[in-house]
């Protein structure tokens, strides 16, 4: 039979030297039950005194030791004893431990908000039922918190490093990441990685919007041919898409679904929103839809307002996870989100905001794109000339940088609205190299392409039928 929750923790804290001090550096006296708690506390001390798993003899020798603690002690033995035991299930255990733990704060929490504070019709003390609110989701906070991600010695991961590399050469694939349909990024990246948050930095009506939601759909409909293609199908779709939950800040849902469905189609954006599509232009919009309809890989956006928060982000994140299953996340975009907690200053703000957003991406194992406001240059030289953008031009905090792993910086020169080119300066690549490509755009139809499209120039483009301060 096997032994309950709290005696098979303390079953791990004897297997060895490294699940103990993993327990030891994981587990909070205050998951477990009450009654278990004085010997944990023991355990600890014990631990951090001979760096070694405690023995009975050492426990002894403490002045905490009683005679009560015997039965808690043999019975954690016991377990470890057990063919139930397996030090790998300890990952299971944990999650149980802190999903009780979590239930039993909120249970808490309700007492001394509700039993303690509340006449029936009022709160008592409205500033202690926050108090309570607060420190609860502190608490919850910190819960799911992952203080170590990975640990191990060079010696101790050696074969682990041949292995993968073996398993790498074998299949190349195993190495593939998102690919985003950027010809130069996916080269150098090969592709964004799990846990990847990746910065994509301009001014305003720079196209950093546009370029994130083409990366979007790009990884979304993997190798599938569009529309406006000639190898086009409604048949056997290629599998290589991801699912995509993508966020929308500033722009309103309908808008960004006509960019998305302008892109996917290769239509004329404000045709889609004036109903003045061409013939051909319609057959291709109704294929557009067609493709989106039958296509399994999901596109879910979520239309959030102003000022969320990175926890706002999660929770509608896990909430979704009983749909489906999201690759790749979009927060369009990091400036217009806000701090839990504000630090009184902007670039903390942002920088903050950074760090907790590339948290959430290691949390659960996903990569996230997220444009970001370049601050405006300074004037320099003689007319026309043109600072190029870096890390230190991103909102005035170089928290920002710190806490990506990609940064790509969109060039604005002062005669951007008559160029069809868009300049990619890569400040940051954490895995690869620096340097710089040039993308084309052509913003009638939200594309942006790795190569010049034939037959177009930005005079043709009535920039003035929609306000694009959003790009």
């Amino acid at each position: 039979m096997i032994p309950e929750l709290d005696i098979r923790i303390l079953g791990y804290l004897f297997a060895n030297k490294s699940l103990t001090l993993k327990v030891i550096n994981s587990v909070s006296v205050e998951y477990l039950k009450p009654k278990y708690q004085p010997f944990m506390h023991l355990i600890k001390a014990c631990t951090k005194l001979y760096n070694e798993t405690p023995t009975k003899r050492m426990l002894e020798s403490q002045e905490a030791w009683d005679n009560s603690l015997v039965e808690f002690y043999e019975q954690a033995l016991g377990f470890r004893d057990s063919e139930n035991f397996d030090q790998a299930d300890f990952a299971l255990d944990y999650e149980e431990l802190k999903t009780r733990y979590n239930k039993q704060t909120i249970l808490v929490m309700g007492k001394e908000v509700f039993k303690s504070n509340w006449d029936g019709s009022d709160f008592k003390d409205l500033t202690e039922a926050n108090r309570a609110i607060k420190k609860a989701i502190g608490t919850i906070d910190s819960i799911h918190t992952n203080e170590v991600f990975k640990e191990g010695s060079l010696s101790g991961t050696a074969a682990e490093a041949r292995t993968r590399y073996q398993q790498i050469k074998d299949n190349p694939a195993l190495a593939r990441g998102i690919h985003v349909g950027i010809r130069e990024f996916d080269r150098i990246t090969n592709g964004l990685q799990p846990g990847e948050l990746v910065l994509i930095g301009g001014e305003s009506s720079a196209g950093k919007s546009a370029l994130a939601m083409n990366m979007a759909i790009n990884a979304w409909k993997g190798s599938n041919p569009l529309p406006d293609s000639a190898d086009f199908t409604l048949d056997n779709f290629a599998t290589d898409g991801v699912n995509v939950m993508y966020f929308t800040i500033e722009m309103p849902w309908d808008p960004l679904r006509r960019r998305v469905d302008a892109c996917v189609s290769g239509v004329k954006l404000y045709g889609i929103r004036d109903g003045t599509l061409s013939t051909d232009e319609e057959s291709r919009f109704e294929a557009g839809l067609e493709f989106q309809e039958r296509y399994p890989k999901e596109f879910q956006i979520i239309d959030i307002p102003r000022g969320c928060t990175v926890g706002q982000i999660e929770s509608k994140y896990i909430e979704l996870l009983y749909d489906f299953t999201p690759e790749l996340v979009v927060v369009d975009y990091i400036s217009l989100m806000k701090v839990e907690h504000d630090m009184a200053s902007d670039w903390l703000n942002i920088g903050k905001l950074a760090e907790m957003l590339h948290e959430f991406c290691r949390t659960y194992n996903i990569p996230c794109v997220t444009p970001v406001q370049l601050n405006r240059p300074k004037q320099a030289g003689a007319a026309g000339d043109i600072q190029p953008p870096d890390q230190h031009r991103v909102g005035r905090s170089i928290m920002l940088p710190q806490n990506c792993n990609i940064m790509l910086n969109i060039t604005s020169r002062p005669d951007e609205d008559t160029r069809s080119d868009m300049p990619i300066n890569i400040a940051k690549m954490r895995d690869g190299e620096k340097g710089a490509f040039t993308l084309w755009k052509r913003f009638d139809i939200m594309r942006v392409y790795n190569d010049a499209p034939e037959g177009w120039s930005p005079e043709s483009y009535d920039a003035s039928a929609e306000d694009d301060d959003h790009v």
